[in-house]
């Protein structure tokens, strides 16, 4: 245990509980199967750890956590964060730009200011609050995702679903066997859906038209919106086109194959 040092710290450990507040400069510890709690440390922080608990609280500078089978808390950190984890939760409450590795690690992140980048497989990913470009790549992961504003949004995944409400930037999502739910503020960026065996549901952004070009493979499209729009079908592709004509506006592009595709009065909430 260490408290209100001026300096920083280097700390080797195992088998028992680490606990730092009121560093003064850089700190680093590296243990395994301990519980480690790091609070107000001035400098950079890097915490090495596997099989226990990582609860980082405050701070300005660069922080990296590497802690394979460890669940990992990070809270009110402005400076960037990157952290490196396996079968555990990740957790981020109020903090700065992040980039996430992980292997079976459930990510719960509210309030990022600065870019978030996960690459990530097998688990649940819920965002909330997010200010920068958010980039998601990985497999077998659900995505949900609300007030998210960027310039660029970006997600890659499979056989879960993606849901995203109230976001804007410039979209592309990637998806295979899950389902896509869409449900943006007013386009600021174009937005790119490029799916297989996927159904998508799209919930119209405000008032505002932007041009549409919809396609799905052996499904249907459906356009439950006032406003004209062709649909064609043909050698089981079907193909829907709506305002054509608006080109000084973000354009929409949905495909998909064997899934259906619906267009609804929005946003929903």
């Amino acid at each position: 245990t260490l408290t209100d040092i001026r300096g920083g710290a280097v700390i080797e450990n195992s088998y028992e509980d680490v606990q730092i507040s009121g560093l003064q400069s850089n700190c680093t510890i590296r243990s395994r199967h301990s519980d480690i709690s790091v609070k107000s440390v001035a400098g950079e922080v890097n915490i090495e750890n596997s099989y226990g608990l990582v609860d980082l609280r405050g701070g300005s500078q660069r922080a990296t956590i590497t802690a394979p089978h460890a669940e990992i808390w990070v809270e009110d950190l402005s400076g960037p964060l990157e952290v490196r984890n396996s079968y555990e939760k990740i957790t981020l409450r109020k903090v700065g730009p992040s980039r996430l590795e992980g292997s079976h690690s459930a990510v719960d992140a509210d309030g990022v200011t600065g870019n978030l980048e996960i690459n990530d497989t097998y688990e649940p990913i819920v965002l909330k609050s997010i200010r920068g470009n958010l980039q998601i790549t990985g497999g077998h992961l659900s995505i949900s995702g609300k007030d998210i504003i960027g310039d660029s949004i970006y997600v890659s995944s499979s056989y879960e679903d993606v849901g995203l409400a109230d976001f804007a930037g410039k979209t592309t999502i990637l998806l295979s066997h899950g389902e896509i739910t869409l449900s943006p503020l007013p386009l600021t960026g174009p937005l790119e859906v490029r799916a297989t065996y996927s159904p998508i549901t799209f919930f119209w952004p405000g008032e505002e038209r932007y041009a549409v070009d919809a396609q799905t493979k052996s499904s249907d499209i459906h356009w439950n919106l006032s406003g004209a729009a062709s649909i064609e079908e043909k050698d089981n592709l079907t193909a829907l086109r709506a305002f054509s004509e608006i080109s000084d506006r973000p354009r929409i592009q949905l495909s998909t194959t064997y899934a259906d595709i619906q267009f609804e009065k929005g946003p929903i909430r």
